[in-house]
């Protein structure tokens, strides 16, 4: 019987042992809820003041801790009160031995670390707002880098949401590419075979030459149009009859012929009398520069390059939006023939070539960017009264415009919006050819043709 009450006693010792080494922890527990509800209360009044809540902290420790000491001195004072055993080599004596080691050292050990632990918590209140200032910029550092990971995400997300519905096959961005060329090649045979000179201007300087008069013919405003350069070339054709001229011409080198009269004999190209007028030129230069590169992007990587980053900000397509704006410019100095108006719209087309090599591509802002050097270079034909040209070049940009945002035929849209451009450059050639500043070589190459004839 007394072996089985000691036992029944050492169970009861290390149940109270073991309660007092957990009822330490709990009050540090409760002391650790007391430290956040602080910090929450701190953080709702933000002109709370930290002493008075730290002072009420700590007498609440206080308290906590007196209660804890006075519970660890009634079970001294009971294990002191109960019988000792002691057996030797028994296991109960061992048992009751460690027990008693353990408990005398969790005691002294909680004795220790508990006031210590509880005046941390303190002090960590206590200290001074550097450390919640750290803490709190690395948790904005944090929200930055989650912040710019997720901008980064909706970027790739955007990007292959615009490149998705223009995914194309290989066939398709190959006929893409072959729908670039026929533009560049208008506008050379439109050069070089004479198609801005006219047979109705050629009657008129036919009918001046003979007379000897500029002014003579059904359009007296034409001829007497001449700027400087030109001026002297009419005068000198004006001087004889066009067979005389003519005769002299033929005898000429062809610098001679091109320095006294501004003629050009080419017999490769029969029907380029002189030099195209600039406003004509610059149309030509601007779509043959653009044409290599958006057909070098079609032809070969726009099917090669995964759809996305990847595609978008690859080299090929960067230099076919540049180009593009190359074209923009140049068709400012077509549609206007004013220098001032050619350098504004090239300053605008220059800020858009250089976004176009930022490390970031945003697909929008070039459409946006595109729209707005378009609508720059198309103005001026308003400007200058040709209302039912500028009508029918904005139904052709506009029917453009669908084709290439909608894609409402698929793959094939990107080919159709080539298609639908390529009625551009006829009516932009006709508007350069319209220009004042275009008079005055195209009578030079007129009275040019009418030497040719009489050769």
């Amino acid at each position: 019987m007394k072996k089985k009450s000691a036992t029944k006693a050492d169970g009861t010792s290390s149940t109270e042992s073991s309660s007092a080494v957990v009822r330490p922890i709990t009050a540090a527990q409760k002391m650790r809820s007391l430290q956040h509800k602080a910090i929450l209360d701190e953080e709702k009044e933000p002109d709370i003041d930290t002493y008075k809540v730290t002072d009420k902290i700590y007498s609440q420790i206080c308290t906590l801790y007196s209660s804890s000491v006075e519970n660890r001195d009634e079970q001294n004072d009971t294990e002191q009160k109960r019988p000792p055993y002691h057996r030797c080599g028994s296991s109960g004596d061992a048992l009751d031995t460690s027990l008693s080691e353990t408990s005398s050292s969790s005691d002294s050990d909680e004795e220790c670390s508990l006031p210590e632990m509880l005046l941390d918590e303190v002090d960590a209140l206590e200290s001074p707002p550097k450390d919640k200032g750290i803490l709190l910029h690395r948790k904005e550092e944090s929200d930055l880098e989650i912040t710019k990971e997720e901008k980064a995400s909706k970027k790739e997300f955007d990007v292959s949401a615009y490149m998705s519905v223009r995914e194309m096959t290989p066939l398709q961005e190959r006929i893409n590419a072959i729908t670039v060329i026929p533009n560049a090649f208008y506008c050379l045979y439109f050069l070089l075979a004479g198609k801005w000179l006219g047979t109705e201007v050629i009657e008129r300087a036919r009918e001046a030459m003979e007379v000897g008069d500029s002014c003579a013919g059904t359009d007296t405003s034409f001829f007497a149009s001449s700027d400087e350069a030109s001026f002297s070339w009419t005068q000198n054709m004006m001087e004889y009859d066009p067979a005389t001229i003519a005769q002299e011409m033929s005898s000429m080198s062809f610098y001679e012929s091109y320095e006294k009269f501004g003629c050009i004999r080419a017999t490769i190209f029969p029907s380029l009398h002189a030099l195209p007028p600039l406003p004509v030129l610059a149309v030509a230069i601007g779509i043959i520069l653009h044409m290599p590169f958006s057909f070098t992007y079609h032809w070969k990587y726009a099917h090669r390059l995964p759809p996305g980053l990847a595609r978008i900000e690859h080299w090929s397509r960067r230099l076919d939006h540049v180009f593009m704006h190359v074209i923009c410019t140049c068709m400012s100095y077509a549609t206007s023939g004013s220098w001032n108006y050619f350098l504004a719209c090239a300053m605008l087309n220059a800020d858009c070539i250089y976004r176009q090599f930022l490390p970031e591509v945003r697909p929008r802002r070039n459409l946006i960017r595109i729209g707005l050097s378009v609508i720059a270079y198309t103005m001026p034909i308003l400007w200058w009264g040709n209302i039912i040209l500028f009508v029918k070049i904005s139904v052709i940009l506009l029917i453009s415009a669908w084709l290439f945002a909608s894609y409402p035929i698929g793959g094939w849209s990107h080919s159709a919006f080539h298609v639908a451009i390529a009625m551009l450059p006829p009516l932009l050639m006709i508007a350069a050819c319209n220009l004042s500043s275009s008079r005055a070589q195209i009578q030079t190459a007129a009275m040019c043709a009418v030497l040719q004839e009489k050769m």
